[in-house]
Protein backbone atom coordinates (compact mmCIF):
# COMPACT_ATOMS: atom_id res chain seq x y z
CA UNK A 1 0.00 0.00 0.00
CA UNK A 2 2.15 2.51 0.76
CA UNK A 3 4.52 1.74 -1.90
CA UNK A 4 1.85 3.09 -4.23
CA UNK A 5 1.43 6.09 -2.05
CA UNK A 6 5.08 7.12 -2.89
CA UNK A 7 5.55 6.03 -6.15
CA UNK A 8 5.11 9.70 -7.19
CA UNK A 9 8.51 10.71 -5.78
CA UNK A 10 10.88 8.20 -4.56
CA UNK A 11 12.86 9.86 -1.88
CA UNK A 12 9.69 9.62 0.53
CA UNK A 13 10.67 6.04 1.25
CA UNK A 14 13.99 7.26 3.05
CA UNK A 15 11.29 8.57 5.45
CA UNK A 16 9.41 5.45 5.68
CA UNK A 17 13.14 3.94 6.86
CA UNK A 18 13.73 6.21 9.29
CA UNK A 19 10.73 5.91 11.06
CA UNK A 20 11.27 2.09 11.45
CA UNK A 21 14.84 3.13 12.25
CA UNK A 22 13.70 5.85 14.96
CA UNK A 23 11.52 3.09 16.74
CA UNK A 24 13.62 0.68 16.99
CA UNK A 25 16.00 2.81 18.29
CA UNK A 26 13.37 3.10 21.31
CA UNK A 27 12.71 6.90 20.17
CA UNK A 28 9.57 7.80 22.02
CA UNK A 29 6.74 8.74 19.94
CA UNK A 30 6.50 12.51 20.37
CA UNK A 31 10.06 12.73 19.14
CA UNK A 32 8.86 10.56 15.65
CA UNK A 33 6.40 12.88 15.38
CA UNK A 34 8.23 15.98 15.59
CA UNK A 35 10.84 14.56 13.22
CA UNK A 36 8.02 13.54 10.95
CA UNK A 37 7.25 17.33 10.75
CA UNK A 38 10.58 18.32 10.33
CA UNK A 39 10.91 15.85 7.29
CA UNK A 40 7.77 17.13 5.50
CA UNK A 41 9.22 21.42 5.83
CA UNK A 42 12.07 19.76 4.01
CA UNK A 43 10.68 17.90 1.96
CA UNK A 44 7.26 19.20 0.94
CA UNK A 45 6.80 22.44 -0.89
CA UNK A 46 3.04 23.11 -0.91
CA UNK A 47 0.73 23.48 1.90
CA UNK A 48 -1.12 20.81 0.44
CA UNK A 49 1.49 18.46 0.34
CA UNK A 50 2.58 18.88 3.58
CA UNK A 51 -0.92 17.96 4.71
CA UNK A 52 -0.99 15.20 2.60
CA UNK A 53 2.74 13.89 3.24
CA UNK A 54 2.21 14.07 6.89
CA UNK A 55 -0.79 12.47 6.86
CA UNK A 56 0.24 9.51 4.64
CA UNK A 57 3.32 9.42 7.46
CA UNK A 58 1.35 9.15 10.14
CA UNK A 59 -0.61 6.57 8.39
CA UNK A 60 2.40 4.55 7.96
CA UNK A 61 3.55 4.98 11.66
CA UNK A 62 -0.02 3.71 12.41
CA UNK A 63 0.14 0.68 10.44
CA UNK A 64 3.92 0.28 11.67
CA UNK A 65 3.16 0.25 15.06
CA UNK A 66 0.05 -1.96 14.78
CA UNK A 67 1.93 -4.67 12.85
CA UNK A 68 4.26 -4.47 15.91
CA UNK A 69 1.70 -4.88 18.23
CA UNK A 70 2.80 -2.15 20.16
CA UNK A 71 -0.59 -1.37 21.69
CA UNK A 72 0.92 1.35 23.93
CA UNK A 73 2.94 3.53 21.35
CA UNK A 74 -0.28 3.75 19.25
CA UNK A 75 -2.42 4.61 22.52
CA UNK A 76 0.24 7.76 22.63
CA UNK A 77 0.25 8.24 19.29
CA UNK A 78 -3.47 9.10 19.16
CA UNK A 79 -3.35 10.56 22.20
CA UNK A 80 -0.87 12.90 20.93
CA UNK A 81 -2.60 13.61 17.65
CA UNK A 82 -5.56 14.08 19.75
CA UNK A 83 -4.34 16.94 21.59
CA UNK A 84 -3.00 18.90 18.95
CA UNK A 85 -5.05 21.78 16.60
CA UNK A 86 -1.54 21.75 14.01
CA UNK A 87 1.38 19.84 13.64
CA UNK A 88 3.10 23.07 14.79
CA UNK A 89 2.50 22.07 18.04
CA UNK A 90 4.58 19.02 18.20
CA UNK A 91 7.56 20.74 19.25
CA UNK A 92 5.74 21.76 22.28
CA UNK A 93 4.32 18.08 23.06
CA UNK A 94 7.56 16.84 22.70
CA UNK A 95 9.78 18.93 25.22
CA UNK A 96 7.00 18.74 27.97
CA UNK A 97 7.88 14.59 26.89
CA UNK A 98 11.51 15.63 27.00
CA UNK A 99 10.91 17.30 30.44
CA UNK A 100 9.42 14.38 32.01
CA UNK A 101 11.48 11.58 30.77
CA UNK A 102 14.66 14.23 32.63
CA UNK A 103 12.32 14.67 36.10
CA UNK A 104 12.26 10.22 36.13
CA UNK A 105 16.48 9.63 35.87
Amino acid sequence: MFDEIFYINPEYHKALDDIESMYYNGLDISFILLEMKRYVEKNAFSPGEKEGLMQYLIMFLRKFLKDEGDNESLRILDSILDSIENYDELEEIYQEDFGKQEESD
